[in-house]
């Protein structure tokens, strides 16, 4: 499931969903469980298509480059995992929450941190300058700036704080 948010001149947000075909090697009749809420644990037959899931983010923000963010998730994610190893949800979660930060950006739609994320950046400055060494590329390919707050965020993901 893709979580596409964006904030409307209202100040409301407005949230979309989609459906990542071919994410998981997971029977069809489980479909309805992950859904709707299901407490419980589902077993994934093998790892996540990560290139499925790229395929569907690159669909879902069509107007922007494809190639350009496919090879932003990729690397990205691939060089956060090189920091602290990251498992399956966090490398989901961070590639959902990449795609929609730079969607945003590019877009130039209001970006609110959370609560204390000063605090989390405040301790964690060895992690957040290799952040930051891995995203300096991408900023000037989509001309953007990521914002203190979302380097937080991508440390609370990795951390899972």
């Amino acid at each position: 499931m893709i979580l596409k948010s964006h904030f409307l001149s209202s100040g409301r947000c407005r949230v979309t969903f989609g459906l990542i075909l071919g994410l998981f090697n997971t029977e069809i009749d489980k479909f309805p469980l992950l859904l709707g809420g299901f407490e419980g644990e589902i077993k994934v037959k093998k790892r996540p298509n990560y290139s499925a899931l790229i395929r569907s983010i690159t669909e879902q923000y069509s107007d922007l480059d494809s190639d350009d963010l496919k090879e932003f998730l990729q690397t990205t994610v691939s060089g956060l995992n090189k920091i602290i190893r990251l498992d399956t949800d966090q490398r989901i979660g961070l590639m959902m929450h990449l795609a929609a930060l730079v969607n945003r950006l590019v877009h130039e739609e209001k970006i609110a941190g959370f609560y204390q994320w000063q605090k989390l950046l405040e301790s964690n400055r060895k992690m957040e300058a290799q952040i930051r060494q891995i995203l300096n590329r991408f900023e000037s390919i989509f001309r953007i700036h990521f914002p203190d707050c979302e380097i937080a965020s991508i440390i609370k993901i990795m951390k899972k704080v």
